[in-house]
């Protein structure tokens, strides 16, 4: 074991997943338990495993308990994804705010703006890059708003959702007024069962001033989340129109079509929707590069 200790972490790495092509198929904890046995491999596969983390039901209670843990592992984490079904299991405050101070080394965030509001209120060292919020940002409620609003301004990358058919009840521009974001994903949502105008797909209507006006934006990338394709095709449609009247090489779509979750069962639609919040935070930096752009300059500058 002494000389296993001084292999270099990439063989320790190999000889971990040659291992684990046995065991952990079998068990879903023996890489976490030959950590607790063997530092050679605490060293090297434990900031792995804990790199990015999902605060959901099942996970909840035992990361809270690994939180208060010496040396908790936690400080390893970089990404924290809290899934939407978090918020139907009570916790107590002092157990969230204990697990929200061994995550204060993320720098990247997915979940609901009240779950981001709860964890800026536990943490004033958080120093995010990006986050993604995974409700309607600017819409219906916003007493989250006033306590992520430091953390916002710090951010250069940022997703947010839009709800097609609803009135804002805020600006975006009001809360970004320090605004250094550098690549911005906006996910347009489409309420199943709700009506929506063609007027209502012309997003540009609520986005377009503060997207012109961000100083530091590089890029934007719009996505459809609609019930049906004709909804999403129209979207882009009015995106299109929006970046060609603009001559605004930032503006991107990604025109895959990806339908809403739904299913009678509730429980199993917002299962459906945190895998896909879960997805996007897997895909880390390439999620920002996604999709193409809708108008681009000619070479000779006579566009």
């Amino acid at each position: 074991m002494v000389y296993f200790s001084r292999l270099p972490a990439v063989l320790v790495l190999l000889v971990a997943r040659h291992a684990a092509r046995d065991h952990a198929l079998r068990s879903a904890r023996w890489v976490a338990t030959l950590c607790l046995v063997c530092r050679s491999f605490r060293r090297v596969v434990t900031p792995l495993l804990y790199d990015l983390i999902t605060v959901d039901s099942v996970t909840l209670h035992r990361l809270a308990a690994t939180s208060e843990l010496p040396d908790t592992p936690l400080l390893f984490t970089r990404a924290l994804v809290i899934a939407s079904t978090y918020f139907y299991y009570n916790i107590r405050e002092k157990s969230f705010a204990s697990l929200a101070r061994a995550l204060r080394n993320i720098t990247s965030f997915t979940g609901t703006t009240e779950s981001l509001s709860r964890l800026a209120r536990s943490v004033d060292e958080l120093r995010l890059r990006s986050a993604y919020l995974a409700d309607p940002t600017f819409f219906g409620e916003i007493s989250a708003i006033p306590a992520i609003q430091p953390v916002i301004t710090t951010l250069t990358r940022l997703h947010i959702v839009h709800e097609i058919g609803i009135t804002q009840s805020m600006s975006p521009e009001a809360l970004l007024r320090s605004f250094k974001v550098e690549y911005l994903i906006i996910d347009v949502f489409e309420r199943e069962g709700k009506h929506v105008d063609d007027s209502d797909m012309d997003i540009s209507r609520d986005n377009a001033h503060w997207v012109a006006s961000a100083p530091c934006l590089r890029r934007v990338l719009f996505r459809a989340r609609c019930v049906n394709e004709r909804t999403a095709c129209r979207v882009f449609q009015h995106i299109a129109e929006w970046a060609e009247r603009e001559r605004d090489a930032r503006i991107c779509i990604d025109d895959t079509f990806v339908p809403n979750p739904s299913d009678d069962d509730y429980d199993a639609e917002i299962a459906q929707w945190d895998n896909l919040e879960w997805e996007d935070a897997v895909a880390g930096d390439c999620l920002w590069l996604q999709g193409h752009q809708v108008w681009r300059p000619t070479p000779d500058g006579l566009d």
